[in-house]
């Protein structure tokens, strides 16, 4: 009997010592994240860049194609990526991103003028500079394997398919051309039939056309900066390389981007090394 009562003691202290262990141990918090097999990690980023444009793009009127558009681009959003092997992670980003492109170039059309002198018409050749602001914007969601070469670089292959959620399109005609010289050597003043006199809007609207569903390609090479154990800043570099055309309003009118990234990423949980 007292070698069971000693039995039943030893095995209650064991217990409150094994159970005082597991409490004392700390918790995993996003300060002091847990290790595990798999890391995962959620962030943001935001950026800037050029979009540009390949083929061309026509308007309603009938003018020549507009081409070699370019305009200034940004792009922000939300990600979150996870390792399968040590050195590869897969992800997925949440991106808004602008495509605007702006696209002139000038003409010289045979616009009939009135003498004052002799009263007769006559057609004389005035120079015109016609303008295009082409304006896009995207939702974009991008599944991506990430190559981790080194702790400090990577690389990243993103595949997107976004939605079209802005499409607009501004033609102006717009007078260079402020005089013309006749042939009895009158000189006439030349105005546009618009408000100021020199600008006319030729099309203002729903950019027509457009496939509202895009694809592309988006390769990107980054850098990590630790800034503590389980916070990252990136540097990146983006290149967009679209499938789709925009619009059928043209011959290949794809616009492409490039972009400057900073991603600033938490780890949730830190791989075991």
């Amino acid at each position: 009997m007292q070698i069971l009562k000693k039995f039943n003691l030893t095995f209650f202290l064991v217990l409150i010592i094994t159970t005082a262990k597991l409490f004392s141990q700390d918790l995993a918090t996003p300060l002091d994240p847990e290790k595990m097999r798999n890391q995962r990690e959620i962030g943001i980023l935001f950026g800037f860049g050029q979009n540009f444009m390949g083929g061309n793009f026509r308007t309603e009127c009938d003018c020549p194609e507009f081409i070699d558009g370019v305009k200034f681009g940004y792009s922000f959003g939300a990600l979150y990526e996870m390792d399968f092997s040590p050195k590869f992670m897969w992800g997925a980003a949440l991106i808004y991103s602008n495509r605007d492109v702006f696209s002139e170039y000038q003409i010289i059309e045979d616009v009939q003028l009135q003498s004052v002198i002799t009263g007769k018409p006559e057609t004389a050749p005035i120079k015109f500079k016609h303008k295009a602001n082409a304006d896009f914007s995207f939702l974009t969601l991008m599944p991506y394997l990430k190559w981790n070469l080194a702790d400090f670089m990577f690389i990243k292959l993103g595949f997107s398919g976004s939605f079209v959620l802005n499409n607009h399109i501004k033609h102006e005609k717009e007078l260079i051309q402020k005089t013309a010289r006749l042939s009895s050597g009158e000189v006439v003043s030349i105005k546009l039939d618009s408000e100021n006199g020199t600008t006319k809007v030729v099309e203002d609207g729903e950019f027509p056309q457009t496939n509202s569903f895009q694809m592309s390609i988006d390769p990107m090479i980054g850098f990590n900066i630790p800034l503590e154990e389980n916070l990252f800043v990136s540097p990146i570099f983006q290149y967009s390389l679209p499938l789709s055309n925009i619009s059928e309003r043209g011959e290949n009118f794809k616009i492409s981007a490039w972009r400057f990234l900073l991603e600033i990423r938490l780890a949730l949980n830190l791989r075991m090394i």
